[in-house]
């Protein structure tokens, strides 16, 4: 298995590449200025902590409000375990933890077929760095869809072109279907041979064919080829988390996500 804190420095330089990075240490903030919601905005500890931060953790509140965002930590559990303490003594709030997964070129497994399609419907690709904008929209349309509601709004095409510039270095895959985009997941900046797997979302009218674990298998298969040694995602919950055990991923731990409220009753 993948040391714990290799995941957790993948997390902090992928972050690094596609946001802007403000040291107080321990602690690493980093600030999307494209997007004010806290889940783009967060510190992550640069070392487990171990002893009283409450300096730093002032000096942090003070860098996320200078940037008019919400203190906001993420972090994994086994790479920093008394943290979490740590920071609700401080006033932050738990929002909650999801489950860490790991897959490696050894633990991967070819995922089952697609049900209910046609296979000649069906195609499973990245998304080349030369794709036209309108693809990159239907790409970012399906994630917001398929994790808000099934009539949200569109992307537009200066979202996407923001999206395209910041996040340049994220590889893009989708499923098709007759031409049209259902399944859309991306593959993060790698580091010391470890990336990350993230927003794989698929449209309620197409979810429960095992067309998540096809599109996990896909990107997983493309980042062993190019040479990684590991992969890794989250998942919400452990019904989320046994779509991608068909694939190969295995437990690993737990990620962890707090918030300092505006108002200290919240």
């Amino acid at each position: 298995m993948i040391a714990i804190g290799r995941i957790q420095a993948q997390l902090r330089e992928s972050a690094r590449t596609n946001y802007e990075a403000f040291r107080v240490p321990p602690f690493t903030c980093f600030i999307n200025s494209d997007d004010p919601s806290p889940w783009a905005n967060y510190a992550i500890p640069d070392a487990p902590i171990l002893d009283d931060v409450s300096d730093a953790l002032s000096k942090l509140a003070d860098t996320f409000n200078a940037h008019g965002r919400t203190p906001r930590f993420e972090f994994l559990d086994e790479f920093s375990p008394l943290l979490g303490a740590i920071l609700t003594g401080h006033g932050y709030v738990d929002e909650g933890q999801t489950f860490l997964l790991v897959c490696t070129p050894l633990t991967l497994v070819v995922a089952p077929s697609i049900t209910g399609l046609s296979a000649s419907s069906l195609r499973v690709s990245e998304l080349t760095a030369d794709a036209p904008l309108s693809r990159v929209q239907e790409f970012l349309t399906v994630q917001r869809r398929a994790f808000g509601n099934d009539d949200s709004t569109s992307v537009d095409a200066d979202e996407a072109a923001l999206f395209r510039n910041r996040f340049a270095s994220t590889r893009l895959f989708a499923v098709w279907v007759d031409g049209q985009i259902v399944s859309a997941g991306s593959l993060t900046p790698s580091h010391d041979g470890v990336a990350e797997i993230t927003g794989i979302a698929t449209l309620s009218t197409f979810r429960r064919r095992g067309i998540g674990a096809a599109l996990t298998d896909e990107i997983a298969r493309a980042a062993f080829a190019s040479g990684l040694q590991a992969v890794f995602l989250t998942a919400r919950d452990a019904a989320a988390g046994r779509i991608y055990a068909r694939v190969g991923f295995q437990p690993a731990g737990v990620a962890c996500a707090y918030y300092l409220p505006t108002n200290p009753n919240a």
